[in-house]
C-alpha cells in the first residue's frame, strides 16, 4: 500500500534527507549540577533507507542512548540532527512528527483494539481536540496493512500474541510518520519466527519508505545477516560504525563479546560454545546443488545449495564436539557430504559411511572422546600436498603416472562423446599387462615380464575416453571385452592367460601408484573406486584419472604394520579383490594365481622404486623393503611367495620367488617374470632360510 500523499508535506525536501547524524555526543544523566556520562564522542549516521541496528554488551548504555535520541531524556553534550535539523532544539510535537518510537516498556491497554492503539499515533497531526478525521483514518489503515496487521485492527490489545502485539506498536509508531523510527530490542519477548519477521519487516520499512530505522537488540546472528549498517558499542564504551562485514573481518565484534567458553566465528558471524579443541576436521561437499539458487512457485524448497546446508550443518557439529576446522594442512578428521545424502566419515585409518547427519555428529562425538585420550598416527592429507606428490610420480616411470585432471570432460556437439571423460558403455579394452624396459631413471615394468605387444605409458591425448574402473570389477561386460581383446592381441585363445595379464598389469599400475606416492611424500592416496576412471585405448597400460584426490598423512608413530594393513585396504580391497572376484567369475582363473599377481605387482613396483634416481641423483625419500616384507605378510598376499626378510626388517628383493604361475608362458611368444616359480629359486634364495614353508 502506497505512503499517503500528505506525508511529503510534514518532512524536507529530498534535497534535505540525510538521515540521523551524531557528532561528538555525550549522553548519561544529570544530578542537580553534577553530569554522569555513560557514553561520550559520538559520532556515527543512520542514513534514510538502511536499517541501522545497535549492538553491544548488557551495559555497555545501548537504551540510554536510544532514549537520549528519542528526546526522553537531553544529551549533556554534542548535536544530534535529523535531515539536517537539530533535533535538540525541537519541541515535543514536532519531535513526535519526525520521530516515532517503539521502547521496551510493556504497553497495558487492555480496552483499546489494535486499531485504536495504531489510532494513538496520530495525536502529533490532530490538534486540540484529539480527533481522528478521516484523513487519519486512511494514515492507521495504511499503517496496519504495511506491517501485515490489518485483521487484527478490531481485535482487543490484550488478546493479542506477543508477535501481533509487536507488529501493532510498529504500526503505531508508522501513523506517526515518522522520518526517523526508534526501537529498543524489539524481538526481546518474541519466539524465533517472530523475532525473523520483525526484523525482516524493520528492513523493508526502511528499504520502501525511505526511512531511517535504528534499533538494538540482542539477536546479534540475526541483526548480523539483516543490517545495513551497525552502531557497536565495545565494552569501553567506544562506538564503532561500519557494515556488518566490515565489523565482522576486523575483529570488533569478537572483540566486543567473546568471552570464555563463547567464540565468535567471523565466517559464519555466529557465536557459539568454544569447548576444548580436541583436534582437527575437514569437511567436503561432493556433487552439486540439488536446489536452484532461485527457488521456484513452490514456497517450501530452500534456497540454499545442498551442499552448503550440508557444509553448515557438519561444521556446526563439529566445532560443538570441539574440532577447528581446516581446509588446507593434515587433519584428524574428514567427513564427506555425499549426492546420495549420506556421509563418507574417516579417521585413524578407517571410513565409516552414516545415513543420517545425526549419524555423523554421534560419529564425531565418539572420536573426540578417542581423539583426546591419545594421538592418532593416521591423519587425512593435505589435499594440495597430495596432488604434488602424485603429479611427481609421472618422473618415475608410466606406471607411476596418475593424471588429476576432472573426470567430467566432455566433447562438444561435433567431437567424440564422452572424449576425456567418463563413459558407461565403453569396455575397458585398454586394461593391459606392461610392456618391458630396463631404464633406471624412467622404469616402466614393474611386472619385470613383456606381456604386451603394445606401447608404454603414452600421455593422454584428448580422444581418449575414460571409464569408470568400478565397471571392470563386475563379471561379464566389460570385463569379458577386455580378456577377449587382450587374448587376441597376445595371440592366445586361453581366457585365463589373458585374464591373468590384464590383472597383473592392472595391480601394477595401483601398486605403484600407492607404494610411489607414499616413497616420494610420506602419503598414501585413497583412490577410492568410485571416483578412478581408467582409459580405453588398445596396446598400452591403463592411463587412470582421479578428481579431487584425498589419502592419509601417516605420522612417524605409526608401525611398519598398520601402514601396511593401511595400503592392503586401500589397494586390495579397495580394487584388487573385486577385480579378482569378477575375473574368477568371468574365466574361472583360480585365486591362488591372482594373489600371485597381486604378490608380483607389488615386488615389481619396489624393485622400480629400488631402482629409481631422480634428477639430483637421488632416489625416493623412504624406504619402500621394510613395507614390503610387512604387506606379503599380511592376507591375503601371505604364503604367495617364497622369500627373506633380512635381520633390519628389509625385503631381499632377490630371494622373492611366486608360489604360483602367472600362466604368461602359455602365449606364443612365452617368457617367464623375474620371480617365476618355473625357472627355480636363485641360488641365493636355495642357500638361505626362508620366512615361511615351501
Amino acid at each position: 500500500m502506497a505512503r499517503p500523499a500528505d506525508h511529503l508535506t510534514t518532512h524536507p525536501s529530498d534535497g534535505a534527507r540525510d538521515g540521523l547524524r551524531l557528532t561528538g555526543l555525550t549522553v548519561g544523566y544529570r544530578q542537580g549540577r553534577t553530569a554522569r556520562p555513560v557514553l561520550t564522542g559520538l559520532t556515527a549516521h543512520a542514513r534514510r533507507g538502511d536499517l541501522t541496528v545497535l549492538l553491544g554488551p548488557n551495559g555497555a548504555g545501548k537504551s540510554t542512548l536510544l532514549r537520549t535520541l528519542a528526546g526522553l531524556q537531553p544529551p549533556l553534550a554534542g548535536g544530534v540532527t535529523l535531515d539536517g535539523v537539530d533535533l535538540t532544539g525541537l519541541g515535543p510535537l514536532e519531535r513526535a512528527r519526525r520521530i516515532g518510537t517503539v521502547l521496551t516498556d510493556q504497553v497495558d491497554v487492555p480496552l483499546l483494539t489494535a486499531g485504536e492503539l495504531v489510532g494513538l499515533g496520530r495525536h502529533p497531526h490532530t490538534g486540540l481536540t484529539g480527533a481522528l478525521t478521516a484523513r487519519d483514518r486512511v494514515v492507521v489503515d495504511w499503517a496496519l496493512t504495511v506491517v501485515a496487521a490489518g485483521p487484527l485492527a478490531g481485535r482487543p490489545v490484550d488478546e493479542l500474541s506477543d508477535g501481533e502485539r509487536q507488529r501493532v506498536l510498529i504500526a503505531r509508531a508508522l501513523a506517526q510518520q515518522p522520518t526517523l523510527l526508534l526501537l529498543d530490542e524489539p524481538s526481546a519477548y518474541l519466539d524465533v519466527t517472530a523475532r525473523v519477521a520483525v526484523t525482516a519487516l524493520l528492513r523493508a520499512l526502511a528499504r520502501d519508505h525511505d526511512l531511517a530505522v535504528v534499533v538494538s537488540t540482542h539477536d546479534l546472528e540475526l541483526a548480523l545477516r539483516v543490517a545495513d549498517m551497525v552502531w557497536l558499542l565495545d565494552r569501553d564504551r567506544t562506538l564503532h560504525a561500519g557494515t556488518p562485514e566490515h565489523l565482522t573481518l576486523t575483529g570488533r565484534l569478537a572483540a566486543a563479546f567473546d568471552t570464555d567458553g563463547l567464540r565468535f566465528d567471523p565466517v559464519t558471524a555466529t557465536f557459539a560454545p568454544d569447548p576444548p579443541a580436541v583436534g582437527t576436521a575437514r569437511v567436503i561437499t561432493a556433487g552439486r546443488a540439488s536446489v536452484p539458487d532461485v527457488p521456484g512457485p513452490d514456497a517450501s524448497v530452500p534456497d540454499v545449495p545442498v551442499p552448503d546446508a550440508a557444509r553448515g550443518a557438519l561444521e556446526r557439529a563439529l566445532r560443538r564436539e570441539g574440532w577447528r576446522l581446516s581446509p588446507t594442512g593434515p587433519v584428524d578428521i574428514e567427513v564427506t557430504a555425499l549426492p546420495s545424502g549420506e556421509y563418507l566419515a574417516m579417521a585413524a585409518g578407517s571410513r565409516s559411511t552414516l545415513a543420517t547427519v545425526a549419524d555423523a555428529a554421534a560419529w564425531m562425538r565418539a572420536h573426540a572422546h578417542d581423539r583426546a585420550r591419545h594421538p592418532w598416527p593416521l591423519r587425512r592429507a593435505d589435499p594440495a600436498a597430495l596432488a604434488t606428490a602424485l603429479r611427481k610420480l609421472a618422473d618415475i616411470g608410466p606406471y607411476f603416472a596418475l593424471d588429476l585432471a576432472g573426470p567430467s570432460n566432455t566433447a562438444g556437439p561435433t567431437g567424440p562423446a564422452n572424449a576425456g571423460g567418463p563413459s558407461d558403455t565403453a569396455p575397458l579394452a585398454g586394461v593391459t599387462g606392461p610392456a618391458d624396459t630396463t631404464s633406471t631413471t624412467r622404469p616402466a615394468d614393474p611386472t619385470g615380464s613383456a606381456c604386451t605387444a603394445g606401447s608404454v605409458g603414452s600421455a593422454v591425448t584428448p580422444a581418449e575416453v575414460f571409464s569408470p574402473v568400478t565397471r571392470l570389477y563386475q563379471a561379464g561386460e566389460p570385463l569379458a571385452a577386455a580378456v577377449e581383446q587382450l587374448a587376441a592381441r597376445m595371440g592366445t585363445a586361453e581366457a585365463r592367460v589373458a585374464a591373468s595379464t590384464l590383472f597383473l598389469g592392472y595391480a601394477a599400475r595401483i601398486w605403484s601408484i600407492v607404494l610411489g606416492c607414499w616413497a616420494v611424500s610420506g602419503l598414501v592416496p585413497d583412490l577410492p573406486a568410485d571416483q578412478l576412471h581408467a582409459t580405453t585405448t588398445d596396446g598400452t597400460p591403463t592411463h587412470l584419472r582421479v578428481a579431487d584426490p584425498r589419502g592419509w598423512h601417516p605420522q612417524g608413530t605409526i608401525d611398519p604394520r598398520s601402514l601396511a594393513t593401511l595400503m592392503i585396504d586401500v589397494v586390495v580391497d579397495g580394487h584388487l579383490r573385486p577385480l579378482a572376484d569378477a575375473v574368477r567369475a568371468t574365466t574361472g582363473v583360480a585365486a591362488g594365481l591372482l594373489w600371485g599377481n597381486t604378490a608380483s605387482a607389488l615386488v615389481g613396483a619396489v624393485r622400480v622404486l629400488t631402482r629409481y634416481t631422480g634428477a639430483g641423483g637421488a632416489g625416493p625419500a623412504r624406504d619402500t623393503l621394510p613395507l614390503a616384507a610387512q604387506l606379503l605378510a599380511l592376507p591375503p598376499l601371505a604364503g604367495s611367495t617364497h622369500h627373506i626378510v633380512a635381520s633390519d626388517g628389509r625385503l631381499q628383493l632377490g630371494s622373492v620367488t611366486r608360489r604360483s604361475c602367472c600362466l604368461y608362458y602359455r602365449t606364443p611368444g612365452g617368457g617367464t617374470c623375474g620371480d617365476c616359480p618355473l625357472t627355480g629359486a636363485p641360488a641365493a634364495t636355495r642357500a638361505a632360510t626362508r620366512t615361511e614353508p615351501l
